[in-house]
């Protein structure tokens, strides 16, 4: 492994001097940081940029305004297929009895109920 040197960056520190740190019980110690250890970890560069639309790069952004603008996760839906009684999640299939779907079909009614009663008489 290539070892990096920044200029910023003195390790063992140059002058040792006591820090007051917390255990895992909650007690204060002391420690000399001529003690410390630094491990360092290899983070891979992906580039962005081709991800990223015109639009979002024409006026300054800060990073996380531009990650929300890469990143789209999409809704999974549950789907309710009655007629071959089955649940399908994502990858997943599920055979229900006539019983438990009829009750999955109860709830879905009352949440389709429940979501047009709240669209209609939003708050203006």
């Amino acid at each position: 492994m290539k070892r990096k040197r920044h200029i910023l960056l003195f390790f063992p520190p140059k002058i040792s001097r006591t820090i007051r740190l917390i255990d895992e019980k909650g007690q204060p110690y002391f420690k000399e940081t001529r003690y410390a250890q630094v491990n360092l970890i290899h983070i891979p560069f992906v580039s962005l940029r081709d991800r990223i639309s015109e639009n979002n790069l024409k006026n300054p952004q800060d990073p996380a305004s531009l990650m929300l603008s890469v990143v789209r996760e999409e809704k999974e839906l549950l789907v309710v297929n009655i007629a071959e009684k089955k649940l399908i999640y994502k990858t997943i299939e599920l055979d229900l009895m006539p019983a438990w779907m009829a009750l999955y079909a109860f709830f879905i009614e009352i949440k389709r109920h429940a979501y047009q009663f709240s669209t209609r008489y939003k708050a203006k």
